[in-house]
């Protein structure tokens, strides 16, 4: 975290407009969704597909512990070409002098090419049938803890996330699961 610059978890950002209750920056953003054919036998045919880097905006506004975020990004990298846009609602809860746990729900939306890209089948693809996949909305729930000791320039956080599929995702014929869960964990240091 800088002045105006930020790096939080797969997103960087330049906030031009920061106050105590609201922040509107400019962001790229990682999409980590990929594969490489070679991960799976209903994958051959198929091709591979890269992660993409997303530019666009976003603006946060918490006026008390209730927050709401929206960001939108478009792929830049020339891979699916799509757009991906996020609404969520989230609640920092401070547990103790140490630790701030924040619950959240978000909505996904990506469009036809981001879904397509990702989980359309080609008609070359050997072991799986032929699909075009369209925009869709996907629903995640996720808690994030942060646990810091007053004064320490130390920080550590951990997290869940569960993501539900939408259909369009879910339809594809080389998708198994409705749903996702992921975690993560961090160690942060301030240099004062």
């Amino acid at each position: 975290e800088g002045e105006h610059f930020f790096a939080r978890g797969a997103t960087i950002g330049w906030d031009f407009m920061d106050s105590d209750a609201l922040e509107v920056a400019v962001i790229g953003q990682y999409l980590a969704d990929g594969y490489d054919t070679s991960d799976s036998k209903a994958l051959k045919g198929n091709g591979d597909r890269d992660p993409s880097f997303g530019v666009g905006g976003q603006v946060t506004w918490t006026p008390d512990k209730l927050g709401f975020r929206f960001s939108a990004v478009q792929d830049i990298t020339d891979n699916s070409d799509g757009a991906q846009a996020v609404g969520q609602v989230f609640y920092k809860y401070k547990a103790s002098d140490s630790l701030m746990i924040t619950p959240a729900a978000s909505i996904v939306w990506q469009s036809d090419d981001y879904n397509d890209y990702y989980y359309g089948v080609r008609s070359r693809a050997v072991n799986a049938n032929a699909y075009t996949a369209d925009s869709d909305f996907n629903y995640r729930l996720g808690v994030v803890g942060i646990y810091k000791r007053p004064n320490s320039p130390w920080m550590f956080i951990g997290g869940l996330r569960y993501e539900f599929f939408g259909d369009e995702i879910t339809d594809s014929t080389i998708v198994s699961e409705d749903e996702q869960l992921s975690a993560l964990i961090g160690v942060t240091y301030t240099f004062k």
